[in-house]
């Protein structure tokens, strides 16, 4: 595991407002109506920003620390 505030920290939130920055161009290109980044409450737990497009949205999320690290076997399928 890595330690925290190290380069995968610091590579992992490079990535994460790139991430962001690609949400945003969707909607100045207009392949997305709106985005709410960090929302508030509990539609935001766990959330780092949701696009709206033709009125249904797209929860975008970091991956949990465990996501990470789980062995891929074949007793244990990856499941969304």
């Amino acid at each position: 595991m890595p330690l925290s505030g190290g380069a995968a920290d610091k590579f992992g939130n490079r990535f994460e407002g790139r991430w962001t920055v690609l949400g945003l161009a969707d909607v100045l290109d207009e392949r997305a109506d709106a985005i709410r980044l960090e929302p508030p409450g509990e539609e935001g737990s766990g959330v780092e920003f949701w696009l709206c497009r033709a009125a249904s949205y797209e929860f975008h999320a970091r991956a949990p620390a465990w996501f990470a690290h789980r062995p891929a076997t074949a007793s244990t399928p990856f499941v969304l």
